[in-house]
Formats: structure tokens, sequence, C-alpha cells
């Protein structure tokens, strides 16, 4: 998986977001990442660290449902009262073959 840059939250943390899925043999423990594979599930991720980078959490999923390896570009910001508003690039089945930008919004 690879990821975007990371950014400091309110409260220290860290914060990236994913820009493409692919396999399953990264090692979110050291901060590794396995080659970048656009394949299934398509999907937008983030990973958090609370040690200024030397480690990061397990991915988080905020969206596994993309109908194709279209998807991606992902900004950022946290609100307020500490909630992230990630938005991206993104497709479904829902809308068949349309592109738009989504939001997820979430705590971290």
């Amino acid at each position: 998986m690879t990821f975007s840059i990371s950014r400091r939250l309110l409260g220290g943390l860290l914060f990236a977001s994913a820009l493409t899925a692919c396999n399953s043999d990264s090692d979110s423990s050291s901060g590794a990442n396995s080659t970048p594979v656009r394949a299934e599930p398509f999907s937008i991720r983030a990973v958090v660290s609370d040690d200024d980078g030397k480690t990061w959490s397990d991915p988080i999923v905020l969206r596994d449902d993309g109908c194709s390896r279209d998807v991606g570009y992902t900004r950022t910001v946290q609100r307020s009262d500490g909630k992230l508003v990630t938005a991206y690039y993104f497709c479904d089945d829902s809308l068949g073959p349309e592109r738009y930008v989504g939001v997820t919004i979430w705590e971290p």
C-alpha cells in the first residue's frame, strides 16, 4: 500500500491516507510498504502513528467498495472537533461508470 504525505493532527498523531489498494503483504508495523499494485479490493485507507512515524497502525478502511482501480487522490483535513474529513476520487457500482469526488468523515 502506498500512502500520501503524513500530517500532524491535534493531539500529536501523524496521519497518512492511502493512494492505492494493493496486495496484503504490507508490514504496517515498520512503516514498510509492498510494491503498490492496484488490485481488489479497490479501497481508500489510512494509517496513524503516535511515535512520529516510527511505526504505523494497521490500515483503517475508509471505503472498500470501489468498482475499479480508478480511485485515490486523497486529501484530508481535520475539523475543530477532532474528526477527519478525507476527500477522494472514486467510483462504485451504485453509480455505474460515473466517477465522483466522495468524502468520509471519521475519527482516528
